[in-house]
């Protein structure tokens, strides 16, 4: 069992839900998530996304990139989709599917060891696990498999990703 990252004296039993690292107790904890409040951006506000499009606006429209180099520029520009990444709770959400595209820490493997007396008769127990490497397949794997688990539970992720596959389909069709 790996050591607690903050105080390195106990083992540790959770991880901080900001950064993974490893912790023991609320005594060790609290200090460390004063640290994540510190550092933590402040909340944009609805003028943001006003800030973000009169940005876009200021530039001049012969831009020196040809058409269909950047076919999400739509989505930038879309207020139904600046509207929807107000909410926290769809940044939320889009933040864990990000999170599953991550490598996991070595930590969360666990390898199995031989010994005992296996899966019970003629059983092959004990065989040794190996890590496969992370890799961009498995890191879109694990995104795409995140994405459909919170659209099956979360009408307002649902509704974002169908509003974004409009939007960039009907950029594919002007192509």
């Amino acid at each position: 069992m790996a050591l607690c990252g903050i105080c390195n004296e106990a083992p540790s039993k959770y991880k901080c839900p900001s950064c993974e690292i490893p912790y023991c107790s609320l005594v060790c904890y609290k200090p460390h998530k004063v640290q994540h409040e510190k550092a933590k951006p402040a909340e944009p506000t609805s003028e943001a996304p006003k800030a973000a499009e009169k940005a876009q606006n200021d530039e001049p429209k012969a831009a020196s990139k040809p058409a269909g180099t950047d076919k999400f520029a739509s989505l930038l520009s879309s207020p139904e989709v600046q509207q929807m990444l107000a909410s926290p709770s769809l940044r939320q959400h889009l933040l864990s599917v990000h999170k599953a595209t991550l490598e996991p820490p070595p930590q969360s493997f666990v390898p199995r060891g031989r010994g005992g007396r296996g899966r019970g008769r003629g059983g092959r127990g004990g065989f040794e696990q190996t890590r496969r490497p992370w890799n961009e397949e498995r890191a879109a794997k694990a995104g795409v498999g995140e994405l459909k688990r919170l659209r099956e539970d979360n009408t307002e992720v649902d509704e974002f990703v169908n509003l974004v596959i409009g939007i960039v389909d009907s950029v594919k069709d002007e192509e």
